[in-house]
């Protein structure tokens, strides 16, 4: 609830094609995909340092980071109920791990699809999404739960992959076969009535 609360007090800026490092620690609505996104980077900061609440949390996760890239930049998406985005990969800015924490929202199945011409990063994510038939190969599944859900992928998970959450749906299954937490999840859902999840 401190970190929401931080977060949301933070002030807004209009969206500007020019560099977002000038809207560091604003949260800047993206009209083309409806959500709000928040920039924290501590590269371009005066005091290269991430805000408290962010420091905080910040440090707990840096034993999930290699030592020579420890976290010093944060995005912050804010979703409304049925919001999602479409599949991306997270470019070098990230490289090579990323975080994704969950909170104050519902349950959302983050996917992952095979990443066609991974090697080729000549090659923008419009045409790495590839043919019909390669966007319909099977790929992995995770739950994040949005009371706090945490997870970290790297290696062939960031580089050969990209991740997606379906927009416009208000409710889903999720895929015992396919979905990485799915033993675990249902086992904490299991006197809650159903597996849906949005």
């Amino acid at each position: 609830q401190h970190l929401l609360s931080y977060l949301q007090s933070l002030p807004s800026t209009s969206y500007s094609s020019s560099s977002s490092s000038s809207n560091s620690g604003k949260w800047t609505l993206l009209p083309h995909a409806q959500r709000r996104v928040l920039l924290i980077d501590a590269v371009s900061s005066a005091t290269h340092d991430l805000p408290l609440p962010i420091h905080l949390i910040a440090t707990k996760l840096a034993p999930y980071f290699p030592e020579k890239y420890q976290p010093n930049h944060v995005l912050i998406n804010e979703y409304d109920s049925t919001g999602g985005i479409m599949p991306h990969t997270d470019g070098p800015c990230y490289y090579p791990t990323t975080v994704t924490l969950s909170i104050g929202g519902g349950n959302v199945i983050l996917r992952f699809t095979p990443r066609p011409l991974a090697k080729n990063d000549d090659v923008d994510d419009q045409q790495l999404l590839g043919t019909n038939e390669q966007k319909e190969q099977k790929g992995e599944e995770v739950i994040l739960e949005g009371n706090g859900s945490l997870i970290c992928f790297a290696n062939e998970f960031y580089t050969d992959y990209c991740h997606s959450i379906d927009e416009g749906v208000t409710m889903e299954s999720a895929n015992p076969e396919r979905c990485m937490n799915y033993v675990d999840w249902k086992e904490r859902r299991k006197n809650d009535g159903g597996e849906e999840v949005r």
